[in-house]
């Protein structure tokens, strides 16, 4: 397709978006169940038996079970990162488990003997999802080593944008900060423009404060992000400097995660978009809120189906992606066909079992509420799982949008967790590598909201999946009163880094009478900001030393309420004239008691 005509087509689209309340290319979501069932009808009218994919979970992990050298094995293909992440989220001694044992092969060569070729599997889960005609699905139920056969449900679809294929994407150069094993090295903020000229990005990240946090110098850095979506252009200018660290494409079953042949135009339009929202940077263009994290992209739904089928590679991306060292997933995509509503309670649906395993091994999972609140009325899965955060879309306004998904689940949890813009958010043209268009659907307030979530797990890296859920949602807008239109409300990115860095001492450790909680991000440039904890109402000073013990500046000096407190430092001594670089300390008094924490600012 020539850009002309591409530019006709997206004028188009934008002009529906425009004129309709409603998500982005309007709800064929609610579509494809009735695709599917044209489909079947036809085929039955005709006495034929029409082959779909089902998912076959295995009743034992066979041989694995038995061999004492298949954890240390399981355990190989894990990253550095991976484990180290794990190590934090999981008891001593079970860091590896029975869910990281691979399927019995013998179960599998008996699968695809009796003509049944494996689409996916899932250790995870102990399933591997094949296409089976009833018939068919009848034979795997009877087999001795299968415990149950289950349809593959569908993905929510979209139809954003129709853009022409192009070369493969880029990957790391060689002194990138990270390396291929998923091991951080070390990145530093300095070096960014600040301030931020943000373009038209300006309105949808300050609504959820963004800007107050890359004004410290945290934009995402040392987090690595995994994203699920239909592929990615990564020639837009707004990448020019992303940070992609492994890309597989789960439908053709390699690593161009771009356009290839014989796919249809668009079938990256969606994930382009979604991507340029978190993680998209050119200043005076286009800015997310994470573009200094590094990234793993996983191309999952396949848009060249009349009817969707990709839950069961969804659920092979997110265990990749927890392997290769993910911290923090994103995810716009959501399924419930062949779901009811009774599914949808937090334990029945495989995208949400595998999303709620990730969280328990201490990946953060962020997903889109869907948009079906016209139609199937419900939130979806995997967001339906407790541990999982679903993300509503609101307008400019704040105003919940005509098609944003609502909760509660069927076993009455609110849902959604929380609130970003969803309503004309400003993303690249997946067709121009200099455009920009305006798209709605909660597929943009997701990649908002995971980029929040990582400039979190940048303030504190140790933080736990429920940690960061928590933070986002005790400070959101609605917190007091939270329901199941905007779940605890629209996000407040600098209000969330607070709450989680100075509640992150344990709850049994003793209040002493000061202390420095932490500093971030640091080492830094332009700006720290300083989490200081009193134990008891009274005068307080907190003040910047060099390390000859000379003050350079004084940054709180008076009676202060026992509690949580904040400042910022940002590199200027007590004249307002920037400092050199180098190591500084930030030393609190208070109560006779005094605690010093160690700045390196870099310039």
């Amino acid at each position: 397709m020539n850009r002309a005509r591409l530019s006709a087509f997206l004028l188009a689209v934008l002009a529906l978006l425009v004129t309709a309340p409603a998500p982005w290319a309007g709800a064929p979501a609610d579509r494809a169940g009735d695709a599917a069932s044209v489909v079947m009808s036809a085929a039955a009218e005709k006495g034929e038996e029409v082959a779909r994919p089902v998912w076959v979970f295995l009743a034992d992990k066979g041989r694995h079970e038995s061999d004492p050298e298949a954890l240390a094995a399981a355990a190989a293909r894990l990253s550095t990162r991976a484990l180290a992440r794990r190590a934090r989220a999981l008891p001593a001694g079970a860091v590896v488990g029975w869910r990281d044992l691979p399927l019995e092969p013998d179960y599998l060569d008996a699968l695809a003997a009796a003509g049944f070729a494996p689409r996916a599997e899932s250790r995870w889960l102990n399933a591997v999802s094949v296409l089976a005609a009833p018939a068919g699905e009848a034979r795997l139920a009877a087999l001795a080593f299968v415990a149950r056969v289950e349809p593959v449900r569908a993905s929510e679809r979209y139809e954003p944008a129709t853009a022409p294929a192009r070369a493969a994407s880029r990957w790391p150069a060689p002194g990138s900060p990270y390396d291929p094993s998923g091991r951080y090295r070390g990145v530093l903020a300095g070096g960014r423009e600040d301030p931020i000229d943000y373009g038209a990005s300006l309105a949808e990240l300050t609504q959820i404060n963004v800007p107050a946090v890359h004004q410290t110098g945290n934009h995402g850095e040392g987090v690595v992000v995994g994203m699920l979506d239909t592929g990615w252009n990564l020639e837009h200018d707004a990448f020019a400097d992303l940070i992609v660290l492994g890309a597989w494409d789960f439908i053709q079953g390699d690593s161009v995660v771009a356009n290839e042949p014989g796919e249809v135009d668009y079938q990256d339009a969606h994930g382009t978009m979604t991507l340029s929202t978190i993680a998209g940077h050119l200043p005076g263009e286009l800015v997310g809120p994470a573009f200094g994290a590094a990234y793993y992209l996983a191309k999952t739904e396949d848009r060249s189906q009349e009817v969707p089928v990709e839950e069961d590679w969804w659920v092979a991306g997110i265990e990749w992606l927890e392997s290769v060292g993910c911290d923090l997933v994103s995810s716009s995509l959501g399924y419930y066909d062949w779901y009811e509503f009774e599914d949808l309670d937090g334990n029945t649906a495989v995208t949400t079992i595998a999303a709620d395993i990730a969280v328990g091994l201490g990946v953060m999972v962020v997903n889109s509420a869907g948009n079906s609140r016209v139609g199937f009325g419900h939130i979806i899965a995997p967001a339906d799982g407790d541990s999982v955060l679903a993300v509503g879309a609101v307008d400019a306004d704040g105003v919940v949008t005509s098609f944003s998904s609502p909760g509660p689940t069927y076993d009455g949890r609110i849902k959604p967790d929380v609130m970003a813009r969803g309503l004309l958010n400003h993303v690249v043209d997946p067709g121009d590598p200099s455009g920009y268009l305006a798209a709605s659907g909660t597929s943009f307030a997701c990649p908002l909201t995971a980029g929040v979530a990582a400039l979190l797990l940048a303030a504190r890296p140790d933080a736990t999946p429920m940690q960061v859920r928590d933070a986002l949602r005790e400070t959101a807008d609605r917190a007091a009163n939270p329901d199941n239109d905007y779940g605890w409300g629209l996000i407040d990115a600098l209000a969330a880094v607070d709450y989680l860095v100075l509640t992150g001492a344990p709850a049994s450790a003793p209040a002493p009478a000061a202390a420095i909680v932490g500093a971030w991000p640091n080492p830094f440039n332009p700006a720290a900001r300083i989490a200081f904890r009193l134990g008891a109402d009274g005068p307080a000073r907190l003040a910047v030393h060099d390390t000859r013990g000379r003050r350079v500046i004084v940054l709180a000096d008076g009676v202060l309420s026992a509690g949580e407190h904040a400042a910022v430092w940002d590199g200027r001594d007590a004249a307002g004239r920037p400092v050199a670089s180098g190591v500084y300390l930030a030393r609190l008094e208070a109560a006779g008691a005094s605690a010093t924490r160690r700045l390196v600012l870099l310039k």
